[in-house]
C-alpha cells in the first residue's frame, strides 16, 4: 500500500510541477516575440514618408542608370 500512495503521490506533484512549468514557458515565448518585433512610433513614421514622399518623382528610371 505504502508504494501505491508513493506513486501516486509522486504523479501528483510531477503533475502540478508540469501545470505550473507549461504557462511559464508561454510568458517567456511572449516576451521574447515583443523584443524582436520593431515597432516604430507615429513619430517615425511620419518622418520617414515626410522624407521619402518625394522619392517616386526623384527616381531614376532605368534609362538613368546608365
Amino acid at each position: 500500500m505504502s508504494k501505491a500512495i508513493r506513486t501516486t503521490l509522486s504523479l501528483v506533484v510531477s503533475l502540478v510541477l508540469f501545470s505550473v512549468l507549461t504557462p511559464a514557458q508561454t510568458v517567456g515565448n511572449n516576451a521574447d516575440k515583443d523584443k524582436n518585433k520593431e515597432h516604430h512610433s507615429g513619430l517615425a513614421k511620419v518622418a520617414f514618408w515626410r522624407h521619402h514622399k518625394d522619392a517616386d518623382k526623384n527616381a531614376k528610371g532605368f534609362e538613368g542608370t546608365r
